[in-house]
């Protein structure tokens, strides 16, 4: 399990990120936890790739990205439920290999900043869209783009083209809300 790294919200320490535990007050196994879901949740957007994932897969893709938002579930039983249920539904899918979660803070700087905003970003996106949807709202653009934003992040890219996502990503988080 990697170490951990919260820097997405405004109380982060020294606004460096937080690496023992949050000034939020959340656990280091929590936020490991969450960078374990996240990287299922890549993978469950590899598997869905060239099919369609239906609404067991497309709940579980806004409610794992909602409940990794800095302060939604500090609940580290709750999170690897949600891991659980994601690997089960990304095996009916066919499988895929989850995203490493010691990768989503490494790397070139500016990388992993673009990176991390098109996370937080989705993150964020998928708060509204759970809430949309519990009140039997849905866009099939919308939730098109939780697959094609997650599969990004497992992805490699030049500088150009993650703005390019980016862009991209602000034009559908603009429609979700």
């Amino acid at each position: 399990m990697s170490n951990m790294f919260c820097f997405q919200c405004e109380q982060t320490a020294g606004g460096q990120g937080c690496k023992k535990v949050g000034v939020c007050g959340k656990p280091a196994e929590v936020a490991n936890k969450q960078d374990d879901l996240t990287g299922a949740l890549i993978g469950l957007a590899r598997a869905a790739a060239k099919q369609s994932p239906g609404p067991a897969a497309n709940e579980l893709i806004m409610q794992g990205l909602f409940a990794t938002i800095t302060n939604v579930s500090f609940d580290a039983g709750r999170i690897e439920e949600l891991k659980q249920q994601v690997q089960k539904e990304k095996s009916k899918l066919g499988g895929a290999e989850d995203y490493p979660s010691d990768q989503l803070w490494s790397g070139d700087v500016d990388v992993v900043s673009l990176r991390s905003t098109l996370l937080l970003g989705l993150r964020g996106m998928a708060a509204y869209a759970w809430h949309a949807y519990v009140l039997g709202k849905e866009d099939p653009e919308v939730m098109a783009w939780f697959y094609k934003g997650l599969r990004a992040l497992g992805e490699e890219h030049s500088l150009e083209e993650w703005l390019s996502l980016l862009l991209e990503f602000g034009q559908i988080n603009l429609k979700c809300m």
